[in-house]
């Protein structure tokens, strides 16, 4: 019973009282992307593999 009621009163203040930060929206957004290539990173994919 107290992890339930753990559980319920950090989901409710989660959603009640979220904490919105541009760093971490920044993050998270950048996880639905992939870097762009550079050369330096092609090189070594390259040297890796051949």
């Amino acid at each position: 019973m107290p992890l339930a009621t753990s559980l319920l009163v950090y989901v409710g203040l989660g959603l009640l009282l979220p904490e919105r930060r541009p760093e971490v929206d920044e993050l998270v957004n950048s996880l639905n992307s992939d870097p762009d290539e550079t050369d330096e990173v092609a090189a070594r994919r390259a040297a890796a593999v051949g």
